[in-house]
Formats: C-alpha cells, structure tokens, sequence
C-alpha cells in the first residue's frame, strides 16, 4: 500500500474512533429518557390489550394474569429495570472491545507509517 493510502485509513480509523467515544453511553446519555420509558411501561403495561380472537374478544394483561395492578405493576418494573441493566453493562463491553480494537488498529497503522517514512 502507498503511503496516502494509509494516512487515509488512519484518518478514517480515527474518525470511527471519535464517533464510537461519542455515541457510546446511550443509557448514560438518556437517563431521563430511559427512566421515563420505564415509568410508563409499568403503569400502563398492565392494561395492554391483546390482539383479539376470531370471536373478538381481547384480555389485557391484568386479566391475564389474575393479579392486582400494584402486583403486576412492580413485576413490570423488576422485569424493565434487570433487562435495561443487563443491556446497559452488555453495550459497555461491547462498547469496550470496540474502542480498544479501533485503538490497536490506529497503532499498528502509525507503525506501518513509521516503516515507510524510513524507506
């Protein structure tokens, strides 16, 4: 490869760097939007209606599952608040891997550009 050619993959290989630092975060970025979302889910969530049968009849969750709104409401929010943490640490890590491979990649790049600045 020529010389151009891989400042040019440095320079792309460090825009994707830049991007993926400032879109990475999303639940730390939207903690409102994240918490709001839950608190609408688990009010509402028990009154979601099903899609209706061929006789037309629809149940909504709370019939469904024979308990009271309270009860049904802070299984909703146990459930939302594990799935938005599990997904939150799994984005990060992946996140991670991400930003440290894009990190390698710059490097071995600068060094292959050292190597044709000595020839």
């Amino acid at each position: 490869m020529t010389r151009e050619r891989k400042e040019r993959e440095l320079l792309s290989t460090q825009n994707k760097l830049d991007r993926l630092k400032k879109e990475s975060g999303i639940f730390e970025r939207n903690k409102l939007k994240t918490i709001g979302f839950g608190i609408l889910i688990t009010i509402f969530g028990p009154m979601y209606n099903s899609d209706p049968d061929v006789l037309g009849r629809s149940r909504n969750a709370l019939e469904i599952s024979g308990t009271s709104h309270l009860k049904l409401s802070i299984t909703i929010g146990i459930f939302y608040t594990v799935a938005v943490i599990i997904a939150h640490f799994v984005w990060k890590k992946q996140e991670f891997r991400r930003l440290k491979s894009l990190e390698e990649k710059i490097e071995i790049i600068k060094m292959e550009l050292e190597v044709f600045n000595f020839k």
